[in-house]
């Protein structure tokens, strides 16, 4: 039991520690791609 325990803890940490990665990046992204796009539309290039 206490090796099916920390197993699941293994896996519980891991899959915290990729959905907060996931989080940020996605959260990294969407700032990056709203600041180029705020950019873009006050600067036009025509």
């Amino acid at each position: 039991m206490s090796t099916l325990e920390s197993v699941f803890n293994s896996l519980l940490f891991f899959y915290i520690s990729l959905y907060k990665t996931l989080v940020v990046k996605g959260v990294q992204t969407s700032v990056t791609y709203s600041g180029r796009t705020k950019f873009i539309n006050s600067y036009p290039l025509s």
